[in-house]
């Protein structure tokens, strides 16, 4: 790497999901950034893989992805490739005879391959020691089994002298309705600067963190009056 012109970089952290089940994930990243001095902007491109339990299954995929920072305008796009299966059977409950057959609630856990994209815009800008962004932008996730997730996500991320970061994002598609979350991160040291104010600068961005969905999508579902089979020969018990 060159210092304040390039940047290989390794991302990585560990998940506890709120749950009785002990569910949990990890991922990391490796990538590239560069700065253009023509441009004034970073470009980078990243690859990574993530994880994630459910205390009843495993899920894991491949994370891939590409972006453009610059003092106004940012553009980001990530994709989101399955290993696992996308549908996984966990259970039958409520289980009952009916004629000569037992019947149940079949309960599957199904995983979504996909992608998103966003657009920021900073409202801020020529500001020398603070961000003020919004982005706006858009996801979609499919599953063979299941019905696929299309939304819209919007996201505000306010930024001083490039250390401290607060932000809140709101999301909605017809899957999993309108989720909303918060974030604060403060990064330790920092880039030398090498101008008179000490400003923050387009270059120093390529320390920024990743901006991806950090978690397997995963949608439970299910299926009642199914019939119960043998697994054996596949028929009726």
């Amino acid at each position: 790497q060159t210092p304040g012109q390039s940047l290989w970089f390794i991302e990585g952290r560990a998940i506890k999901y709120h749950s009785s089940t002990g569910a949990f994930g990890y991922n990391f990243e490796g990538g590239y950034r560069w700065f253009s001095p023509t441009s004034n902007r970073v470009y980078g491109m990243y690859a990574g893989y993530d994880y994630r339990n459910t205390g009843q299954r495993g899920f894991d995929q491949i994370a891939f992805g590409a972006e453009s920072l610059g003092p106004v305008w940012d553009f980001r796009a990530n994709g989101y490739l399955l290993l696992s299966n996308e549908t996984n059977f966990i259970n039958f409950t409520d289980l009952a005879f009916q004629g000569n057959n037992l019947v149940g609630t079949a309960n599957f856990i199904d995983a979504y391959n996909g992608f998103d994209a966003e657009v920021g815009y900073n409202l801020a800008a020529p500001g020398p020691n603070f961000d003020l962004r919004i982005f706006g932008g858009g996801y979609g996730f499919t599953s063979k089994n299941t019905k696929d997730a299309w939304g819209v996500r919007g996201r505000i991320e306010a930024r001083w002298w490039n250390q401290v970061t607060a932000g809140a994002s709101v999301q909605y598609d017809d899957v999993f309705d309108t989720t909303v979350f918060g974030y604060v991160s403060i990064l330790f040291g920092g880039p030398n600067r090498g101008n008179p104010c000490g400003c923050p600068t387009v270059a120093d961005r390529l320390g920024d963190p990743l901006h991806k969905n950090m978690h397997v999508v995963i949608n439970r579902r299910a299926v009642a009056d199914t019939v119960v089979l043998n697994p054996v020969d596949n028929q009726p018990l």
